[in-house]
This record gives C-alpha cells, structure tokens and sequence, in this order.
C-alpha cells in the first residue's frame, strides 16, 4: 500500500516521520512501527528512509556513498540498484560535493529503495526534482507496491501523491484533519469558487450564501464585483441537495489550487472577459484530474 501523507508546510508531517524513525521521542503516546518500537535496530533494518533534509559526506563519490549504504544494510545483490542508478540518470564517479539538490535528492532515493526493503518512509521526495524524474519515482513507487512493500509518502502538493497513494491522511497545525482513500477525499473535498459579476450588475450575497452547500461567501474587495465562496462537496455526499453554483456562471474551470485545505495554494484567477449575461465567469481552487475541467450552465 502507498499511503499519502499531505500538509501544508509546518504541518509536523517530517515530526510525524522523525518519530516513526526514532529519531524524536513523542511528548505522550507511543509511537509502532511494524509493530515494534522504532529505536530497535530490527526495525530500522527494514525500513527505507529518505529525510527531508539529506545530508551526505562531500568527500566521497556517488558510487562510494552507495557502496556504503549497501555494505551498513548487508546487500549483495546490487542489480536493483545499478538499475535505479541509470534510471534516475546518476553518474556513480562523480563526486558529491558539488551535487545540486535535486540530484542529492536522486541519490537518497536510490539509496532507501536500493535493498527491496519492506517499509519505505520517504519524506518529500520530490523536492528538486524535474518532472522528467518525478515520473520516474512515482513509477519507482507503483513497482516496490506491485512488489509487496508499504510506502508513506509525505508531501505538501496533492497532485504529487494522488497518482499512487492508495490511502491519504491530511495533517493540519499537528491535527489529523482527514483521512481516507484517495478518490473518497478528493471527493469529499471542498472547492473555491471566485465569481466575477459584470459592472452595475447587483452582486446577490445573500443568495449565493443561501444556497445550499454554500459558506465563507465574500466580496474579494469592497466595493469589488468579484465574489469568493467555498462549496462543501462533503455536504452533498452526506445528503444535502443542490450542486455547486453553476447557475450564477456561465463557466467554472479547475485550477490547481486548494481541493484539500492548506495542502494546495489557490491561484489567483486571470481577469476574464464577459462572458454571458451579468456574470463573467467563475474559477474553482481544486486540482485532480477526477473532477471535470468544465461545468456549464
């Protein structure tokens, strides 16, 4: 399974990871990984970690740090890991010192997935890495599921995990603020709706908050004509009528902002010209490609 670990910045998700390490002790409770404590080097020998923050030895070069690595876990088959190498295009003679970031980021990957191991903690994983490489570690990831492993996977973008992660939990200011399959959350996710009225049309809050499904409806400025509302897609999922505001706009359009709160930044719409009668248009802060890029009227 690939369980989705999302947040936004600050959330405690690499905390949360430290703790599952035993690298951080918890104030209260107690913290299980595969059912044992993790301080116990049992455990740890299972587990593939990618920190947040990798720090490696500038004197060596990438072969020599991956030697290493294998000799501290006991490997002696390195045909996966040659073949991790040239798939994430690591040139094993050069020296890490000197490394950008994202190629720094790439030897830490081959280094937690190299031995096959049972449990992968991979925190950030994509940070630096162009889109070319990102493809192949979420395909790295799809193969060591295929292949019987478990992985968490912590990340502040949506987009980034909802190709792979099976499971998804939202960490928000230290609270679990949901949890579920990925397609049931992206569901039960709410949308942002920012509603552009043509000039001397009558803006109608009171409406737009009545409707049902409707919250945080205000002016984005003002005395502005552009309206900014929530809609909870969870109430209709638990049974209350009604669908998104369509009927206010002639258009709604999917960005890749905000679907779960805090995760995804809201983009902030582009001037649109007029369209329709008395409403321009309206743009939603959601990203997934589970939701249709249009709605009409």
């Amino acid at each position: 399974m690939v369980y989705g670990y999302l947040g936004p910045n600050g959330a405690g998700k690499s905390t949360t990871i430290r703790m599952l390490m035993g690298l951080s002790r918890p104030t209260s409770g107690r913290v299980r990984v595969l059912g044992q404590d993790p301080t116990d080097p049992g455990v740890r020998g299972r587990i593939g970690y990618l920190p947040g923050e990798l720090r490696l030895d500038d004197r060596l070069t990438i072969g020599q740090t991956l030697a290493s690595w294998g000799r501290l876990r006991g490997l002696t088959d390195t045909a996966h890991r040659d073949d991790l190498v040239q798939r994430f295009g690591i040139d094993p003679s050069r020296k890490v010192r000197g490394l950008s970031t994202g190629n720094r980021r790439k030897v830490g990957l081959v280094g937690a997935f190299m031995a096959r191991p049972e449990l992968l903690i991979l925190d950030e994983p994509t940070n630096g890495l162009d889109p070319l490489m990102q493809q192949v570690f979420l395909t790295a990831v799809e193969e060591a599921r295929d292949n019987g492993q478990s992985v968490l996977l912590s990340s502040h973008i949506l987009s980034e995990v909802e190709r792979v992660a099976d499971q998804v939990a939202v960490l928000q200011g230290g609270r679990l603020a949901a949890s579920g399959p990925t397609k049931e959350l992206r569901r039960r996710a709410a949308q942002r709706f920012h509603i552009a009225f043509a000039e001397g049309e009558e803006v109608p809050l009171t409406g737009l908050a009545a409707l049902d499904g409707a919250s945080a409806v205000e002016r984005r400025s003002p005395d502005g004509q552009e309206v900014s509302l929530a809609w909870g897609l969870a109430r209709r999922a638990a049974g209350v009528p009604g669908g998104p505001p369509d009927h206010h706009a002639h258009r709604a359009r999917t960005g890749p902002g905000g679907g779960v709160p805090g995760v995804l930044p809201e983009r902030r719409p582009r001037r649109p010209g007029r369209r329709g009668r008395g409403v321009r248009s309206a743009r939603c802060g959601r990203a997934s490609p589970a939701v249709p890029d249009r709605a009409h009227s």
